[in-house]
């Protein structure tokens, strides 16, 4: 009689188990969509030299963003992990962005580091949409 009570005891705690493993996955504590770091500057020099892109300087006219919005978003930014492609080949990308800009802008950059260059790929303000035709 004990060894079955201790059965069923036993298979309502792995039911349980199971139940809550599931639940907690799915619901609510998923890992936040934006998960920050703020060590970009070891990866990415804020002196450095920059390439744009041609897509990022259609962004940038058509977003009024200057090579100095650029600039002050590397100094002062971070990156934002989920945006990124740290493990691109041949060049990763790093989505660096600035909580509030000067004038109260929030921006994203997206830069990719290769080898003996750093090129900005694409500039986002978060907050605006615009109907930019960079193709």
């Amino acid at each position: 009689m004990k060894s079955d009570n201790y059965k069923a005891i036993l298979v309502v705690v792995l039911l349980a188990t199971v139940l809550f493993a599931r639940l907690y996955k799915g619901q609510g504590h998923r890992q936040p969509e934006t998960s920050y770091s703020a060590d970009h500057q070891s990866v990415i020099d804020p002196n450095a030299s920059l390439i744009y892109t041609r897509h990022a300087r259609c962004r940038m006219d058509c977003r009024h963003i200057s090579e100095e919005d650029i600039r002050e978003v590397l100094r002062e930014g971070h990156i934002n992990e989920a945006k990124s492609q740290q493990n691109e080949t041949p060049c990763p990308t790093y989505a660096i962005e600035e909580d509030r800009h000067k004038d109260g802008v929030r921006l994203r950059i997206v830069f990719a580091k290769c080898d003996h260059e750093t090129k900005v790929v694409t500039c986002i303000d978060r907050d605006h949409e615009y109907d930019c035709d960079c193709k």
